[in-house]
């Protein structure tokens, strides 16, 4: 769950702002401990980026990555990158260099193809992945490899989450990478 703070800090606003909308009903909130303490939930931050139709580029990458953990380990905040509705990647985190070995520069602009994935013995497609599965509305989660940058090849629980428009179109699909143990 985020904090007040945390989703203006991703939204880029203040935390006043926050508090109104949550007190008007614009953003679904609960009250948590003892002094009942504002706290909205990640898929309703899912939900409202989504509604607005607010580019995932411009948001807080680390507090964007957070709300599409995949876990719940405190401040673990997963490999991300985020492509726009024409497959292109607007987004790149220092958690995703660090396991891929690839930088941003060398992927944003460019199309999935770079980054390669297989199940054992068989190459993946990211772009068709990216087109969602009739029916799919929640994240997929898939156990594949992906290609570092020096062509080894890493275990990983790969979460797709699409970021649709209000009419439901496909905007963009955030990959969530956690390297299997």
């Amino acid at each position: 769950m985020l904090t007040t703070g945390e989703l203006a800090r991703l939204l880029g606003i203040t935390a006043p702002t926050i508090i109104h909308w949550m007190e008007t009903g614009r953003l679904p909130f609960q009250r948590l401990g003892p002094r009942g303490r504002r706290l909205i939930r990640e898929q309703d931050v899912r939900d409202y980026v989504a509604r607005e139709g607010l580019d995932p580029a411009r948001l807080d990458p680390e507090i964007w990555g957070r709300v599409f953990s995949v876990t719940d380990v405190p401040g673990a905040v997963p490999a991300l990158f985020i492509t726009n509705r024409n497959f292109r990647c607007v987004h790149w985190n220092s958690q995703a260099q660090a396991l891929l070995g690839w930088n941003s520069a060398d992927v944003l602009g460019t199309g999935l193809e770079k980054i390669g994935a297989r199940v054992p013995g068989m190459e993946v497609d990211l772009r068709g992945l990216s087109e969602a599965p009739p029916g799919q509305e929640g994240p997929l989660s898939l156990h594949v490899e992906m290609r570092h940058r020096s062509g080894d090849w890493i275990a990983v629980e790969l979460t797709l989450n699409w970021i649709r428009s209000h009419d439901r179109e496909i905007e963009g699909v955030a990959f969530v990478c956690r390297k299997m143990t």
